[in-house]
């Protein structure tokens, strides 16, 4: 996490860590450039987007390098290939952070740069600030065994993609046996020339054990492989490598033993029902019951025990990892996407959903589900019934879907691509019900079971050209000084380009003085055909007082674009500066005398109070001269209970080779404490002791920290603190 690397020490060459991929496109006939950001990996962790922006800015300046050249500015010496880039056809790849980073560095660019992205291959990305690259296609690499992404956020590129009305298509592959850092030669035990290590801990797991894992060759093979697949269908539209991306149920022979999984979206145009809002009436034969549930609990209902939140949300239903299911960073109050939940006692009964405001279909359509499947359910087998405008029920042929394999941690209830095919003699029109029938069948549990549908679509062609034309929303920050007096505000501004559709946002504004605790609101602005965007203005309070405060308040403010738009400056908000002195602390007696059995106090005063959190570490420490130092038998047990030792040792020890601290806080707005020790009686003639205490606390300078001394005589106890 340094930056520069000091003085005896190399950058981690981590650009250099995608040979495979690189000499596969170039064999291929695409010129490939990888690039290092290894300053801002060490410094991002003080961004509140973690890097995205700062990633965007370097990759459009290398974009603009390369244009530069392409068209005859001054270069250096360079292969001729390079001088001939055709910055018409550009697939930006990205790795863990690094993909977000080209996400948004799509989201950034302008219709007036010199180059044009058209795709984009995201492999164990980040998803922090939830954004939609518009009207470009995306694939995005989910390794099952990801021991940093853990949760698979990535999967979010797909599934936000339908607050984006284009037809782009959005592709997740899943990658059982990969792990998250053997994508990169570079991070790989044995191939690195710096450490590098497996980020998956557990070699027993039952679905990402050593025996069960991608070998780091074959994984970083399978990356090149889905590279040069994105690069066939986005760049040269060939509907050979199109297969490979779009769910179907095929995969590259040449991974080897690689198994990879598929599911994608196509757009808003081609989707049956996709608005699962909770409370959507749905109805159940017996033994089924079903609902639409929300993918998870808001921030307010989460913090607030008194809730009357009756819908429990889908994820606190599922085992394992559920990437489809993932509150969004900073805005845990937007409102979050629903899916419909099939549950039933035995396979029998049927669930049927109302289909609302659909597009048309017509016998020999191909519609899609994408189905999840609780970890280790097992096998499920179930047929869909179509009801036409018409109210006449026509059935499809049953499909079998298996759940992903795995341990509770491993195990990954993800969006499975459930196809079927439109029989003959449906009305040709908008669908007015689709039912789920549970089917027994071989392998399946003649129990219980239980699924989702996240989305039903039809599969539709989609165009080569795409045009976005989506408009952006970015969110201000301001910095302020607190005052003295009043309740001050500013307006945090929030701009949205101009655009023919309505915009529907999100904004979440937390709050530090309730720890954060987030309140947000919808806004709809509306669609505007003229040049100038839109100004909102979000006002944010504060109280200004004499008193201390945080040195630095944050008020956070999030912008999430909830459709028709995309938010590319996602966070900013309020910095309020405190500009009140503080407090010093003071010691009311600088020595204390005891007798055995009574407690060693001492009285500590702040000159004035505070609005913050005052507190102070106390380290035990052995004394320089004079009597023994106090031992653990001296002190009470329920003492050194709370300091946590228990039982007491034996033989008795000196505190200081305890290890032990304590501490002492200051209520709010409170200017006085104690620190106390308990001490035990002692028989007629036993030796003196002593005991020091030493202020350890990190962010105080040491000239501010507590020194006490004191002493005592006979069969008792001497103290000091210093």
């Amino acid at each position: 996490m340094d930056w520069p690397c000091r003085a005896g020490w190399l950058p981690i060459p981590s650009a250099a860590g995608y040979p495979a991929m690189q000499r596969l496109l170039a064999s291929r006939g695409f010129l490939t450039v990888s690039i290092a950001a290894n300053g801002i990996n060490a410094q991002d962790a003080d961004l509140p987007d973690s890097g995205a922006s700062a990633r965007s800015a370097l990759v459009r300046y290398h974009l603009g390098l390369l244009a530069g050249w392409a068209r005859g500015r001054p270069a250096p010496v360079l292969p001729g290939a390079l001088l001939r880039a055709d910055l018409r056809h550009v697939l930006l790849v990205g790795h863990s952070r690094g993909g977000e980073g080209v996400n948004r560095a799509v989201v950034d660019s302008a219709v007036t740069d010199p180059w044009r992205v058209r795709g984009l291959l995201l492999i164990a990305p980040t998803a922090f600030g939830r954004q939609t690259a518009p009207g470009v296609p995306v694939a995005v690499v989910l390794p099952y065994c990801d021991g940093d992404v853990a949760d698979l956020q990535g999967q979010q590129y797909v599934d936000d993609s339908r607050a984006v009305a284009d037809p782009a298509l959005r592709s997740a592959v899943l990658v059982l046996g990969a792990n998250h850092n053997y994508f990169n030669s570079q991070w790989t035990p044995g191939r690195a020339v710096a450490p590098a290590e497996d980020d998956w801990a557990d070699p027993t797991d039952a679905a990402c054990g050593t025996t069960r894992r991608l070998a780091s060759h074959a994984q970083e093979d399978l990356g090149a492989v889905y590279a040069s697949a994105a690069a066939a269908a986005f760049l040269r539209e060939d509907a050979r490598a199109r297969p490979f991306l779009d769910g179907s149920a095929v995969r590259p022979a040449s991974i080897g033993s690689g198994l990879a999984l598929s599911a994608a979206l196509a757009g808003e145009t081609s989707v049956v029902s996709a608005d699962f809002r909770p409370g959507t009436a749905v109805s159940g034969t017996s033994p089924v019951q079903t609902r639409v549930c929300p993918a998870w609990v808001s921030a307010a209902d989460a913090w607030n025990p008194g809730s009357d939140a009756s819908t429990p949300s889908c994820a606190g239903e599922v085992s394992g990892v559920t990437p489809h299911w993932l509150s969004v960073s900073y805005a845990g109050n937007a409102p979050p996407p629903g899916a419909w939940e099939v549950a039933w006692d035995r396979p029998a009964g049927s669930a049927t959903l109302p289909v609302t405001g659909g597009a048309a279909v017509q016998p020999g359509d191909v519609l899609q589900l994408r189905v999840v499947l609780p970890g280790r359910v097992g096998r499920v087998r179930f047929a869909v019934d179509l009801t036409d405008r018409a109210g006449r029920p026509t059935a499809t042929e049953p499909v079998t879907i298996t759940a992903l394999p795995g341990s509770a941690d491993s195990a990954k209830a993800w969006a499975r691509s459930v196809r079927i095919r439109v029989p003959a003699g449906l009305q040709p029109g908008p669908l007015r019900a689709l039912t789920v029938r549970p089917l027994p069948g071989p392998g399946v549990r003649a129990g219980a079971g239980r699924l989702w549908v996240l989305d039903v679509a039809r599969i539709a062609p989609v165009p080569a050209a795409l045009t976005p034309r989506v408009p952006r929303v970015d969110v201000g920050s301001r910095t302020v000084v607190e005052g003295h007096v009043g309740r001050p505000h500013v307006d945090i501004p929030i701009t949205v380009e101009a655009g023919p559709t309505p915009v529907r946002l999100w904004v979440d504004i937390s709050d530090p003085r309730t720890g954060g605790y987030p309140t947000g609101r919808a806004i709809t602005v509306p669609a505007s055909a003229g040049p100038g965007p839109t100004r909102l203005a979000i006002p944010i309070y504060w109280d200004a007082n004499r008193r201390d405060d945080e040195d630095v308040m944050v008020h956070t403010v999030t912008v999430r674009a909830l459709r028709g738009g995309v938010a590319r400056q996602y966070v900013g908000g309020l910095t309020v500066l405190d500009d009140d002195p503080t407090p010093t602390l003071s010691v009311e007696q600088a020595a204390v005398r005891v007798t055995a059995g009574q407690p060693l106090r001492w009285v500590l005063r702040l000159s004035a109070p505070s609005n913050r959190y005052v507190a102070r570490t106390l380290e035990f420490r052995a004394p320089p001269s004079g009597p023994p130092e106090l031992t653990s038998d001296g002190v009470t047990a329920r003492y050194l209970a709370d300091l946590g030792v228990d039982p007491p040792p034996v033989p008795a020890l000196a505190m200081s080779r305890l290890g032990l601290s304590t501490w002492v806080s200051f209520e709010l707005g409170s200017t006085r404490t104690v620190v106390e020790i308990p001490t035990t009686a002692l028989p007629p003639g036993a030796a003196p002791s002593q005991v020091r205490l030493l202020d350890v606390t990190q962010d105080v300078p040491p000239a501010a920290r507590l020194r006490l001394s004191g002493a005592v005589d006979g069969p008792a106890t001497d103290a000091s603190l210093g």
